[in-house]
């Protein structure tokens, strides 16, 4: 007897399509049509659906190998057809709705890459100060006439200005990682 994974196999071949075509077709993806075809899958109600008007058979047939009901009664093939009809809309509402969560992903992914270029500038000018500061501090510890002869307002001294410039060196660094992360993540939801 014909498993359902044998059906799904038979009914695409049957209608000529790949396994890409399949997927683009039920809103999944390739792999996900390979796993319903090798068995390691069975596909959710709704694809069950899209599958049926897809091959233009029952759900009984794609289930279970044959048909429940007689193909004559004329009313169930025009609640077959309506069902059809109404599922169809709804495939269209989902892909729909699927493009427009692309297109939010793709955004956030714009949002994100400039996030990361403007922290990873912040965190270069930062350290930059860092390095300066540190500079200044060593050139004070060689020469210590320089502290006493200098004057420094108290929040642009050496010591100060070096504890301040590597707080925010830490901070922007930590997120400038905390939004590469997000950007690798919403690149991975992007190619699903």
């Amino acid at each position: 007897m014909e498993k359902l994974c044998e059906r799904i196999y038979t009914l695409r071949k049957k209608a000529g399509m790949s396994q890409e075509e399949l997927a683009h077709r039920t809103g999944v993806s390739r792999q996900t049509v390979s796993k319903w075809e090798s068995g390691a899958m069975v596909p959710e109600s709704s694809n069950l659906r899209a599958l049926c008007v897809l091959f233009e058979v029952s759900a009984d047939f794609l289930l279970f190998g044959e048909e429940k009901f007689a193909a004559k009664d004329e009313q169930r093939t025009q609640e077959i057809q309506a069902k059809e009809q109404e599922l169809e809309l709804l495939l269209q509402q989902e892909h729909t709705r699927r493009e427009e969560d692309r297109e939010d992903l793709r955004y956030r992914l714009a949002l994100y890459l400039c996030g990361s270029i403007f922290m990873c500038a912040l965190t270069l000018i930062s350290l930059l100060l860092t390095a300066f500061a540190t500079s200044e501090l060593i050139s004070m510890i060689r020469d210590p006439e320089k502290w006493t002869s200098q004057s420094y307002p108290l929040f642009l001294s050496p010591p100060v200005l070096l504890g301040i410039s590597l707080f925010f060196s830490i901070m922007l660094a930590t997120f400038t990682i905390l939004i590469v992360v997000a950007l690798h993540r919403t690149r991975k939801k992007l190619k699903m």
